[in-house]
């Protein structure tokens, strides 16, 4: 954008009343807070996809949870019986 245009826009701005230069600077400002929390979700999506992934494939995990099914597995028998 040039800044002749920019100028221009800052001009029609100020001749808006105080209320509704607040209220854009506020809607503004929002939509920039929006935009940046969704790609911080859509980047921390993706690393948990990711870090899920590599924990499902990891043998230690696979392991630690083959021992805990094992540790539950009396407590299930032991569970509710069906009606």
């Amino acid at each position: 954008m040039s800044t002749l245009t920019l100028t221009e826009i800052e001009r029609s701005i100020r001749a808006l009343p105080d209320e509704e230069q607040l209220w854009l600077l506020e809607h503004i400002a929002r939509q920039l807070r929006e935009k940046a929390y969704a790609k911080t979700l859509s980047a921390n999506g993706e690393d948990m996809e990711e870090q899920l992934a590599a924990m499902a494939n990891d043998p230690a995990i696979q392991a630690e949870l083959a021992a805990i099914s094992q540790e539950f597995a009396v407590a299930e028998m032991d569970g509710l019986k069906q009606l």
